[in-house]
């Protein structure tokens, strides 16, 4: 079954930040008409095993997540990101924060 799953919400951003790893089951990200932050990002990473499937569909359309500025800093990695802002990077910053507090 679905160990991480979120759906038909009104949510705009995920923001688990804490959540690291989903060891079993799947992920569904799916008709979530408001959620940014998903375009990208790159959920398959948070899984243990190849058999684990992620489906990410019918969410807020990137165009109009693009055009609102709802979309990862800049400063996160390729993993993407949970939400606004470098606080929420799925995976790692790019760059120490002695530079990212002086750009910020």
């Amino acid at each position: 079954g679905d160990s991480f799953s979120i759906i038909s919400t009104s949510l705009e951003y995920i923001g688990m930040t804490s959540l690291k790893t989903v060891r079993r089951g799947d992920i569904i990200i799916a008709n979530n008409k408001k959620l940014c932050y998903t375009e990208g990002t790159r959920f398959r990473s948070l899984t243990k095993r190849r058999s684990q499937k992620v489906l990410v569909v019918d969410n807020e359309d990137y165009k109009n997540c693009l055009l609102e500025d709802k979309v990862c800093s800049p400063l996160c990695d390729s993993k993407g990101c949970w939400g606004p802002g470098h606080a929420q990077c799925l995976g790692n910053k790019i760059i120490s924060n002695n530079v990212e507090d002086w750009l910020l």
